[in-house]
C-alpha cells in the first residue's frame, strides 16, 4: 500500500512537472530521480563536485544584532559564515569559517538562519549547496 501511494505521488508529480511548469519529461523524470537519490541536507561535504548552471541568489539578508560587550568594548571584526541550502531553497546548516573574534559568532549564526536563499540549480534540477557569507562589524564613529 505504501509503495502504491508513493509510486502515485511520483506519477503525479512527474505529470504536474511536465504540463504546468513546461518541463521536459527527460528533466523531469532527472527531477525525480535526484530527489529519490539525493542526500539528506547535512553537515557532510559531498563527494566531487557537481557543475552549476545557477548559484542561489541571496532574497533577504539579515544582519546580526551588534553584542552589547563587544560595543562597550569597542571591538570590530568579521566573521565569514559557511551556509548549506537546500534543493528547496531553505538552510539546513550553518557554520563559522573564520571569526576576528568569537564574541560575534552567535549573533551571526542566529542571521544566517534567517536569511533566504533560492536554490542552486544544476540545469533545471535544484542542487544542494553551499555558499559563505561575510558578517562586518564596524563601530559607527562619530566625531562631536
Amino acid at each position: 500500500m505504501k509503495t502504491v501511494f508513493l509510486v502515485s505521488l511520483f506519477l503525479l508529480l512527474f505529470v504536474y512537472q511536465t504540463i504546468c511548469q513546461n518541463i521536459s519529461i527527460k528533466d523531469s523524470l532527472q527531477m525525480i530521480i535526484a530527489t529519490v537519490d539525493s542526500p539528506k541536507c547535512s553537515s557532510d561535504e559531498p563527494d566531487g563536485f557537481i557543475l552549476i548552471d545557477k548559484i542561489p541568489e541571496l532574497i533577504q539578508r539579515i544582519e546580526p544584532i551588534y553584542p552589547d560587550s563587544a560595543l562597550k568594548l569597542e571591538i570590530e571584526g568579521t566573521v565569514y559564515v559557511k551556509i548549506r541550502i537546500d534543493t528547496t531553497g531553505r538552510l539546513c546548516y550553518v557554520m563559522i569559517l573564520k571569526s576576528d573574534n568569537d564574541i560575534f559568532n552567535q549573533s551571526c549564526i542566529e542571521a544566517a538562519w534567517r536569511c533566504k536563499f533560492t536554490p542552486a540549480y544544476a540545469g533545471k534540477i535544484p542542487i544542494i549547496s553551499n555558499v559563505t557569507m561575510p558578517f562586518k562589524f564596524k563601530l559607527d564613529k562619530k566625531k562631536e
